[in-house]
């Protein structure tokens, strides 16, 4: 029984330490992936969205083929996105997460179809990060407006 609650407790240790590893850039990439990949239909538009938002991300430039890469890993393995929501709600602002919420938006766009998967997971993003369901809406209406013009 001991070291059955020794095993719990360092199990519990590891995945609390795995979660502070998680940088701001590599939990923004992991929740943009998680949007390209929610159709599962991966388009070479939408691909070329993240990484045109991740190169105008500060000091990231260098590094935006790799947090891709490795973000593509962490969405392949996680079951949820409460530990990425939760770094960018550590770290952001409602601005932050105003334009966050924007470039969901481009992403599900980039193909030229919002597919009914990628505004679910929108969605659940949205409530993760706290933005309220008027901004949700407001942010997409401005990328239609956006992508229309």
């Amino acid at each position: 029984m001991i070291s059955g609650l020794k095993k719990m407790f360092f199990n519990f240790q590891k995945s609390a330490s795995d979660e502070s590893e998680i940088s701001y850039n590599l939990a923004l990439a992991t929740v943009l992936v998680e949007v390209m990949v929610s159709d599962d239909a991966v388009d070479q538009r939408e691909v070329e969205k993240i990484l045109e938002i991740l190169k105008n991300q500060p000091d990231l430039s260098d590094e935006v083929d790799s947090i891709l890469a490795e973000a593509r890993s962490q969405s392949k393995l996680a079951h949820d996105m409460f530990k990425y929501t939760n770094v960018i709600n550590e770290q952001a602002s409602n601005e932050d997460k105003d334009e966050i919420m924007r470039c969901l938006w481009r992403i599900a766009y980039a193909d030229l179809e919002l597919d009914k998967y990628e505004d679910h997971r929108i969605r659940r993003i949205s409530e993760l990060l706290y933005v309220p369901h008027s901004d949700f809406i407001r942010t997409k209406l401005e990328v239609q407006k956006e992508l229309a013009s």
